[in-house]
């Protein structure tokens, strides 16, 4: 089972989403893997986010959050707003899936 994030999936965030991330990370003091890399003449550093670190990050960001084993081998995260159940984001895996969810939250 993957455990982290990988830089391609970091890579995919706007600069204003990645920066809020990584201030977010920081505020945090998460541990682990870390990734340095360049963004134009940017330089950041970000931990991989773990599953747990973004468990964390998007129950805090929402009211609530869904994790399922879905039929077809997938993982199911569905997160709520004050509008109501976001749709399933349906991966193989369960980091993937927790990522897509990070992602819409950040990018938001």
């Amino acid at each position: 089972m993957k455990q982290h994030i990988t830089q391609k999936q970091v890579m995919e965030l706007s600069n204003e989403a990645l920066i809020e991330l990584i201030n977010y990370s920081n505020k945090k003091g998460w541990d682990g893997p870390v990734i340095k890399f360049k963004r134009g003449k940017s330089e950041f550093q970000l931990t991989t986010l773990s599953i747990g670190q973004m468990i964390e990050y998007v129950s805090e960001r929402k009211k609530d959050i869904h994790i399922e084993w879905l039929e077809h081998d997938e993982w199911g995260v569905s997160s709520c707003l004050d509008e109501g159940w976001e749709d399933w984001k349906r991966e193989s895996e369960l980091c993937d899936a927790l990522w897509e969810a990070v992602k819409e939250i950040l990018e938001k």
